[in-house]
């Protein structure tokens, strides 16, 4: 049964006044009630820290008693402390953004900018509750150990301390000590104009980065790339050139920020803007200097293809050891050689001859952007070429060129400029290594391996070689590094009779220009058919009419060549033979023609038989003076002309006796 009144009070306070102890001192009364006052405060603090440690403050699902990273910004609680940094009222391992400069504590700790979304992907500097978390509470993504990896490297990082000062970026006003505050670096105006940060945002997890490379401005010593250092652009004092402040300061209030450059920026409100154009002068590059080079390797062999390079040297050993390489390519692919006619003789003259021709095409230019304010825009034009050129061999001839290879589009600040023009001339020489012609007997004019070499007709296949001079027109500042240059070209050539030819080819006159290009030429002059002597003698044969009687032999020539056949040959030795013994023997050489062609071309063909048979009894020792000659062409054929096999005898070369 519950006591009610007195008797449900203590003894103690049951008892009548009376009872009481009136000895009781009235001071040791007092200290009791403030001990029971302070027990029940103590208990009640108690209970408040148990609440609070309970809390969930970054909603990942950990209560901040057991989490190692209470507001989930990546940095462990060791790190960001107890302390209110910014003294804005929330303790830095709650403080997504702990030195109030704008920029999350989230992308200061360092992590790499391609991991940054897919952990933060609404943007608000707090790894996503979505992410898997450790039991400590620390994102998976970045755990080794139970340590942050900002770096991605699969090693523990501590948070990154850009100018190795004694704070940490995410506690560090000017984390790269250019001077500039992050808060001015970070640029969250400029993002929220840009459309980049939503309106109203007040940090940022991916601060602004004028120049576009992989260092964001608070952490780059040249924003905008211009070769100027922040800190100067800032009209700061930077005496020994290193982008740094001089003799760094953090006396007044240690915050990472020189207490000299906090002042100048407090009084001034703004970084400097020289032009008075919304952009300060740190983000803004101003080229001074140079825009371009061009000409970029001049002499060197690098001012050409290395490509082309080797596929000339390939052509030129292939010109002077094609016999082995067809050797090589028969044997390896079991294909018989076919019978050839011969290269032209020794001492054939050459024709040579003037061209005049012009190119048209497109051309490649690159010049180099020595300022990050300028790019290349369009590397490609269109030019011509104009040549004026001369025959010098059967495989090489010399030109003299002038070339307007077009324009190089340039920008300024990614608005477009005056663009580059590129001019070249100079002189080249052409070695013509392959010619179609060379394996080709169809026609009558085509009887030697070579003739195409010689006429400048068919398919040939060209280099060429040579040294330049380089200009350039533009209203830019460019520095043409080179002004002479050594250019090569590849290029294909098709001839006609009648001197005109048509050319493709591809020339690299330097890194930064090249021309690939199509035209015509027109070669002037009259080709002369060849006359070969008999001998080097000064003792020349003559045409006599009336023979005194006939030396009963014949020789012939394989099918398609100038080669005498095996029997010929030993007919010839043998007459050779019989001439030594009888030394008043005179000789007359007649040549003989078949049908094909027309009369002309015939004579000289016989012409041409008649004369190499002469000379091959020379070589035997037969004087010049006992051999004469005389071509008859197709005049006595010796059976019809209508079959190959009637046509083969008519092409011979008989004797008659000299009295």
């Amino acid at each position: 049964m519950k006591k009610s009144g007195l008797n449900a009070m203590p003894s103690i306070l049951r008892q009548p006044p009376a009872k009481f102890n009136t000895a009781l001192n009235p001071a040791k009364h007092l200290n009791t009630t403030f001990f029971w006052i302070l027990c029940l405060l103590t208990i009640q603090t108690g209970l408040a820290m148990a609440a609070a440690g309970d809390t969930d403050s970054d909603n990942d699902g950990i209560f901040n008693s057991i989490d190692i990273d209470d507001d989930n910004d990546g940095i462990l609680d060791t790190e960001e402390g107890d302390s209110d940094f910014d003294a804005d009222g929330i303790i830095n391992r709650l403080d997504l953004d702990a030195d109030g400069d704008g920029i999350n504590d989230f992308e200061e700790s360092g992590l790499r900018e391609s991991r940054q979304d897919p952990l933060d992907a609404d943007g608000d500097g707090r790894i996503d509750a979505a992410q898997n978390f450790g039991t400590n509470g620390l994102a998976t993504a970045l755990s080794v150990a139970d340590q942050p990896d900002y770096s991605g490297d699969g090693r523990a990082d501590t948070p990154k301390n850009s100018d190795t000062d004694s704070h940490q970026d995410f506690l560090d006003l000017d984390s790269d000590n250019d001077g500039i505050s992050d808060a001015i670096e970070a640029g969250i105006k400029v993002l929220i104009q840009e459309g980049r940060l939503a309106t109203g945002q007040t940090r940022t997890n991916h601060p602004l980065n004028s120049d576009g490379d992989a260092i964001a401005d608070y952490r780059d010593l040249d924003s905008d790339n211009d070769g100027v250092a922040d800190i100067a652009e800032a009209g700061l004092e930077d005496s020994d050139g290193n982008g740094l402040i001089d003799n760094f300061n953090d006396s007044n209030t240690p915050d990472g920020y020189d207490d000299n450059a906090q002042a100048v920026f407090r009084a001034s409100g703004a970084a400097p803007d020289s032009d008075g154009n919304g952009i300060p002068d740190y983000r803004e590059c101003n080229c001074t200097g140079t825009a371009f080079h061009t000409g970029l390797k001049g002499h060197g062999l690098g001012s050409t293809d290395g490509f082309l390079l080797c596929l000339l040297s390939t052509l030129l050993v292939w010109r002077y050891h094609r016999r082995q390489f067809v050797k090589l390519a028969t044997a390896l692919l079991i294909i018989p050689l076919t019978v050839q006619a011969e290269k032209s003789p020794k001492d054939r003259d050459f024709n040579r001859r003037w061209y005049l021709g012009i190119n048209s095409g497109m051309s490649f230019l690159d010049p180099e952007a020595q300022c990050p304010c300028y790019k290349v825009s369009d590397n490609i034009s269109t030019g011509y070429s104009v040549f004026l050129g001369r025959d010098m061999s059967p495989h090489f001839s010399l030109e003299a060129y002038y070339t307007d290879l077009g324009k190089a589009g340039a920008d300024f600040r990614d608005a477009q400029t005056e663009g580059i023009r590129y001019e070249h001339f100079g002189i080249s020489a052409l070695a013509y290594f392959y010619n179609r012609r060379m394996a080709d007997t169809s026609e009558s004019r085509y009887k030697y391996a070579d003739e195409g070499f010689y006429r400048r007709e068919g398919y040939s296949v060209f280099g060429r070689a040579g040294l330049g001079n380089m200009d350039n027109k533009t209203s830019l500042q460019i520095e043409r590094v080179e002004s002479q240059h050594i250019h090569l070209g590849l290029g294909i050539e098709y001839g006609w009779p009648n001197g005109f030819a048509g050319r493709a080819e591809f020339v690299s006159y330097d890194i930064d220009a090249k021309f690939l290009s199509f035209g015509i030429l027109k070669r002037f002059g009259k080709l002369h058919s060849y006359k070969a002597p008999i001998s080097e003698s000064k003792h020349l044969p003559v045409f006599i009419q009336k023979p005194t009687q006939f030396f009963k032999s014949t020789v012939y020539f394989k099918d398609n060549t100038w080669e005498l056949t095996g029997p010929s040959q030993e007919l010839l030795n043998e007459m050779a033979e019989t001439m030594m013994q009888r030394k008043a023997l005179r000789i007359l050489v007649r040549g003989h023609s078949n049908s094909d062609g027309d009369e002309n071309s015939n004579l000289e063909l016989s012409k041409r038989g008649a004369v190499l048979v002469a000379r091959y009894l020379q070589s035997l020792g037969i004087d010049p003076d006992r051999i004469q000659i005389k071509a008859l062409g197709n005049t006595q054929p010796v059976t019809d002309n209508e079959t190959k096999a009637g046509k083969h005898p008519n092409r011979r070369v008989d004797f008659e006796t000299i009295r």
